[in-house]
């Protein structure tokens, strides 16, 4: 999470908020600056977890994975795959 923090700015100066996904064992929250948006998902469980993006409604449209703590994550059509114990940063 360190090596996320220097190279995406709205990790290092970012505004916190909540994003709710609604997925047991999925914690999730935006960081925002004026020039970017992310979001952060942590999967805390150990099985992969299938995070629909698109159920909200106030959707950031988020199309790419910037980073991850593991491989094996894929971002298609709003549906995030997210492997157990990863976290991933989404723009």
């Amino acid at each position: 999470m360190i090596q996320m923090r220097s190279s995406i700015p709205a990790l290092k100066n970012g505004a916190i908020s909540e994003y709710d996904v609604e997925t047991t064992g999925i914690a999730a929250y935006l960081r925002q600056t004026e020039q970017q948006t992310v979001l952060v998902v942590h999967n805390l469980t150990a099985n992969q977890q299938t995070v629909d993006l698109t159920a909200k409604e106030t959707a950031y449209g988020f199309a790419k994975i910037l980073d991850s703590t593991k491989e094996g994550a894929s971002l298609e059509a709003g549906k995030l795959i997210i492997p157990g114990y990863t976290t991933l940063v989404l723009e």
